[in-house]
C-alpha cells in the first residue's frame, strides 16, 4: 500500500481500478482512524471518570476516618468526664470521712482524758 502511495507521489501511473481501490482503502483507513480516535476519547472519558471515582472514594475514606476519630474523641471526653465525676465524689467522700475520723478522734481523746482522770481519782482513793 505504501509503495502505491509513493508511486502516486512520484507521479507514477496507476490504472483506474487501482485508483478506486486506493480511494476505498484511504476512506477505510480514515474511518478506522476516526473509530480509533473515538475509542481513545471514550477511554480518556473512562479514565477521567475512574479518577473522579477514586478521588471521591479517597474523600469518603477521609470523611469516614475523621468521623470515626471524632466519635472516638467524643467517647474519650465522656469517659474523662465520668472519671472526673467519680474522682470528685471520691474526694468528697474522703473529705467527709476525714471529718468523721477527726470527730471520733477528738471524742476518743476526751474519753481518754476522762479515763485518766478517773484512774487518777481511783489511784488516789486506793492510796489513801
Amino acid at each position: 500500500m505504501k509503495t502505491r502511495i509513493h508511486e502516486l507521489d512520484a507521479g507514477g501511473r496507476i490504472g483506474m481500478g487501482e485508483s478506486e481501490e486506493l480511494i476505498k482503502e484511504v476512506a477505510s483507513l480514515r474511518a478506522r482512524l476516526e473509530g480509533m480516535e473515538e475509542e481513545i476519547r471514550a477511554r480518556e472519558a473512562t479514565i477521567d471518570e475512574l479518577e473522579n471515582q477514586l478521588q471521591r472514594a479517597r474523600a469518603d475514606d477521609q470523611r469516614e476516618k475523621v468521623q470515626r476519630l471524632s466519635d472516638e474523641n467524643e467517647q474519650l471526653r465522656m469517659e474523662t468526664a465520668r472519671a472526673q465525676s467519680q474522682l470528685d465524689v471520691a474526694m468528697s467522700t474522703q473529705d467527709s470521712q476525714r471529718g468523721v475520723v477527726e470527730s471520733v478522734n477528738v471524742q476518743l481523746g476526751e474519753r481518754i482524758k476522762d479515763l485518766l482522770a478517773l484512774h487518777s481519782e481511783l489511784n488516789h482513793l486506793l492510796t489513801t
